[in-house]
Formats: structure tokens, sequence, C-alpha cells
């Protein structure tokens, strides 16, 4: 995958460890799989980087327990996919909470195997319009990377702002 415009980072499991050690002494970590999230190559290789990680998975956004807030919330979706995390499930987020979203490609579509730069530049869309998303949901101190090990993925990072957005 062609991430020329973005800059890389350490490899994933070790830098969630790291980023999630501290929240997850004190609060709860979440966990949302979107539709078709941690599917494919790509996919799983996200999912494995969270292996070890204590994240309590949330299934349906009914489940949540509203009296304590998630410290942060770790999403996996694919890429291109205008995937949103609903809004209760954002609500439930501590203000200033970490939100990390891990985003794999999608499988190839034919017009892609045979003009590749196709591929490139609908990825290159999907990622801004990921970044977006995130700014419209309120999130701040937005952050966009690729990172090493496993290849193909983008990372965006954020905090939850203390006053909702509009």
């Amino acid at each position: 995958m062609n991430h020329a415009a973005l800059l890389p980072g350490p490899p994933l499991g070790r830098w969630l460890a790291r980023e999630l050690e501290v929240v997850g002494e004190t609060r709860r970590v979440g966990l949302w799989l979107a539709a078709l999230g941690g599917a494919g190559l790509y996919g799983r290789e996200a999912v494995a980087a969270l292996d070890g990680l204590d994240l309590r998975p949330i299934e349906r956004a009914q489940d949540l327990v509203e009296d304590e807030p998630f410290g942060a919330l770790v999403v996996v979706t694919p890429l291109g996919d205008d995937v949103a995390v609903p809004s209760s499930v954002f609500a439930a987020l501590a203000a200033g909470a970490a939100v990390i979203e891990i985003a794999h490609p999608p499988a190839w579509r034919l017009r892609e195997v045979v003009w590749p730069w196709a591929r490139w530049e609908r990825q290159r869309w999907a990622i801004e319009r990921r970044a977006r998303a995130w700014a419209l949901a309120g999130a701040y101190a937005l952050r966009q990377w690729s990172p090493l090990e496993p290849e193909g993925l983008v990372v965006t990072e954020g905090r939850r702002r203390a006053i909702p957005a509009r």
C-alpha cells in the first residue's frame, strides 16, 4: 500500500501495549469491531496486534454501563468504509479519553488489480475521510500514521473533547 503521505510509526502491538498500559490500570478500555472489521489478511493482522491487551469488547451500544466511562476506545475498521462509531459508544468515553482507530485495507476490486493506482487513490481519500469523521464526532489532537509492523494498516489516534461537537 502506498502511504507516502503518512509518517511511519512503531510496531503496532508494542505501541498499543505502552499507550494503553497507563489507561488500563485505572479505567476500562473498550474495543469496537466495526462491520467487516478484522476481515481479510490485513484485518486479521490488526486484530492479532491486540492479543494480550485487556480490552473489553463492545458488542452492542445498548450494553454500555453509564456509571463508569471508558478511558480509551480501540476501533478496528476496514479502510474506505464510512463506518461511524455509534454516538452512544463515543459518549461512553471520559473527557480526554484516547481514541485509537486501526483501519485495514479492504479486499482488492477487479479494476484495482488492472489499475493499482486507482486503489492508492481510493485509500488516500479514505484516510482523509476517517480523520474528518473523527473530528466531526468530537475528537481533537488527531494524528495518523502507518505502523512498520504489520504493514498496510493506518492508525488514527486522538482524544475525546470535554465539550461535545455540534
